[in-house]
């Protein structure tokens, strides 16, 4: 309708300049659509708004691009070595776990910002997959040099150091297990003291 008003002489409704050197997309807002009014609630969006969108990115050259994959490799081996990095300098389980999800979230939110300013799209799944085997990892390590760590002080408390015999702790606790167990299947106990003759002798000697 402008356009045949301008060739007519007269001021057209839509200032024609504004047109100049653009695509236009006619169509858009036609009533014999049956998808022209997508709702919040209907994910259908009309096919020629795709389209419009579609030649409107083509045009500008606004496309979303992605990270080789060496670059996604190499970041999630670094997501995994810092994970190991700050273990070592805090080495405290709760701490750690939240400098980990502190790490992935940092990690999850500048993804998002750099999709929607930059068009450039990160792989989210690998370095957070990355984060959480690292703190598993750690996590069983810790575990493992604990229960390491446990046994070893057992073994000191509980045996002589020069001999590697048992101590006198070592048998009172088994001492009072028994009992307590006699105590709860009402059984009877019995207790045999031995002792050796003259090892006094054995004992200085050796």
């Amino acid at each position: 309708v402008s356009s045949q008003q301008a060739k007519d002489g007269n001021k057209p409704r839509i200032d024609l300049g504004q047109l100049k050197d653009k695509i236009c997309t006619i169509g858009l807002t036609a009533t014999g659509l049956t998808d022209i009014k997508p709702i919040p609630l209907q994910t259908l969006y009309p096919a020629l708004g795709v389209h419009g969108c579609i030649i409107d990115n083509v045009y500008r050259k606004d496309f979303i691009r992605g990270t080789n994959k060496a670059t996604r490799n190499l970041v999630s081996i670094l997501f995994a070595v810092f994970v190991g990095i700050i273990f070592l300098l805090i080495r405290k389980p709760g701490r750690f776990a939240f400098s980990s999800l502190l790490m992935a979230a940092v990690y999850s939110i500048a993804a998002l910002f750099l999709f929607n300013f930059k068009g450039l799209w990160l792989n989210v799944i690998y370095p957070l997959a990355a984060v959480a085997l690292s703190y598993t990892a750690v996590t069983l390590y810790s575990l493992i040099l604990f229960s390491m760590e446990k046994t070893k002080l057992y073994r000191l408390a509980t045996t002589d150091s020069l001999t590697g015999l048992f101590v006198i702790g070592h048998f009172n606790m088994l001492l009072d297990a028994r009992i307590e167990e006699a105590r709860i299947s009402r059984r009877k106990l019995s207790v045999i003291m031995v002792d050796i003759d003259h090892f006094k002798d054995f004992n200085d000697n050796y």
